[in-house]
């Protein structure tokens, strides 16, 4: 697949359309202890990157990462399924693509029907919109997204206001 300016282009419109409208919903939605942003049972957020690489194993891949939004550079750690990204020695979001993890204590993975998300976070699943679920993260500036098509849980991803 060619990667043209082109695609980048309208990829990070429809990112920022998408931020657009979670930003409305972000009253309308469920609200996290960090802890419950977990994978598999651990709970990675401000976590040292040592206790990642001890938790999952190493990663396959670590390239740099540029937030724009926050002007900030990061490693991410790419692994079968999910990438972490990690600032200053610290997991600072993620993002599952795979059914190989489970998200929080709820066991939601990919695959899962978004029904799935009604019983756990009834707010958020009930002001879904454009094929996301938002989750709140108390006292961080940081949100979850479920993504979704045809119903499915498709990835589920940590960003930054």
């Amino acid at each position: 697949m060619t990667v043209t300016k082109n695609n980048i282009m309208k990829k990070s419109l429809l990112i920022t359309l998408m931020f657009i409208s979670i930003q409305v919903m972000n009253a309308q939605s469920n609200i996290l202890n960090p802890e419950e942003c977990s994978i598999n049972g651990s709970a990675f957020l401000g976590k040292n990157v040592s206790f990642l690489h001890q938790t999952l194993g190493n990663p396959n891949v670590i390239e740099d990462y540029y937030f724009e939004m926050d002007e900030i550079t990061s490693k991410k750690h790419l692994y079968n399924g999910a990438t972490f990204y990690v600032v200053d020695g610290k997991v600072y979001s993620f993002e599952i693509f795979s059914s190989n993890y489970n998200f929080s204590n709820n066991n939601i993975k990919i695959g899962n029907s978004i029904s799935v998300i009604n019983n756990y976070y009834p707010t958020s699943f009930a002001n879904r919109k454009d094929s996301a679920i938002k989750l709140n993260i108390k006292n961080l500036d940081r949100f979850v997204i479920i993504s979704y098509e045809n119903n499915t849980i498709d990835k589920i991803s940590i960003f930054s206001y």
